[in-house]
Parts: structure tokens; C-alpha cells; sequence
């Protein structure tokens, strides 16, 4: 009588487990960079993965190295591009051989 009832409870059990993995997002942001202070703002996409590690910049991949309370920071692959992000204002910098961006980014949500 009991093993009837075991096998759904151990079903449920594994759907609740597992289920949070399969609804995993990345959380996309909207940034507007700078290089210098007079020049004009360049619009950036930054999607995270806090799962799997893996920050995409513009189309490129970058592996976070640091999620801390503060600031999520990521590299490369080669270390000759660094990024770090504010998580309380969203304050980004980007850093690529001598060059240096900074600027601020907002959640992305779709619109309709």
C-alpha cells in the first residue's frame, strides 16, 4: 500500500527539486558607455547567466570569475577584455587593452 503511494511522491519530489534549473533566465541590461566625457553614449546589450557563469557583451562571450554582493566581474578568455558590474546601481566598466568605458545600465524588459 505504501509503495503505490511512493512512486508519485518521489515524481513530485524530483519535479519541485529540478524545476527551478529549467526556468534559469538571463537577465538582459540596456548600457550606455562612454569613452570620454564629451563623446556620445555607446549603446551596449550585456545579457548574464549567473547559472552557468557566462556574460555576453555585444555578441561576445565572457566568463564571470567574481559574483559578489557587490559587483559581478568577468574577463575573456585571452584576460585582455575586463568587465565589471555595479549590482545596487548598475555602474559598468569595460576595459580593452588601453581603453577604458564606463556608464550605467538599466534592466531590459520587453516592451509589448
Amino acid at each position: 500500500m505504501i509503495r503505490n503511494y511512493l512512486t508519485p511522491i518521489a515524481i513530485l519530489a524530483f519535479v519541485f527539486l529540478f524545476s527551478g534549473n529549467a526556468y534559469a533566465k538571463e537577465d538582459v541590461l540596456r548600457c550606455a558607455l562612454k569613452n570620454k566625457l564629451n563623446e556620445p553614449d555607446i549603446r551596449t546589450e550585456v545579457e548574464i547567466d549567473l547559472d552557468k557563469k557566462i556574460l555576453w557583451a555585444d555578441g561576445s562571450k565572457y566568463k564571470i570569475n567574481l559574483i559578489g554582493e557587490r559587483a559581478i566581474k568577468a574577463e575573456s578568455e585571452n584576460g585582455n577584455v575586463r568587465i565589471s558590474i555595479d549590482r545596487f546601481d548598475g555602474f559598468m566598466t569595460l576595459e580593452a587593452l588601453s581603453s577604458k568605458f564606463g556608464g550605467y545600465c538599466k534592466k531590459y524588459k520587453k516592451i509589448f
